[in-house]
């Protein structure tokens, strides 16, 4: 009697998606009505430091705007540090 071949079952990696949890500097968007958006131009960027994730919104803070972002935050390692709105005093 011939065993039937087992199955070969192969684990995947999780890979961490949810930028809330990323390590690193990260920005999340969100309307007046302070709901979570996803503009095209916003970034899942996890960056190095502080000073780069600031750079990166002065850089593109418009262009958000026009996206129909409100607000943002910045988070470190998933922690909110700060929230700021996007429009001008």
């Amino acid at each position: 009697q011939v065993a039937e071949p087992t199955p070969v079952v192969r684990r995947r990696e999780h890979t961490n998606t949810n930028r809330e949890e990323a390590m690193g500097w990260t920005w999340t968007y969100a309307n007046e009505s302070g709901t979570a958006v996803f503009p095209a131009s916003g970034t899942d960027e996890a960056f190095a430091s502080q000073a780069d994730a600031e750079s990166w919104i002065g850089e593109n803070f418009r262009t958000l705007l026009d996206e129909g972002v409100d607000t943002v935050t910045l988070r470190e390692d998933g922690s909110a540090t700060y929230e700021m709105s996007l429009h001008p005093e």
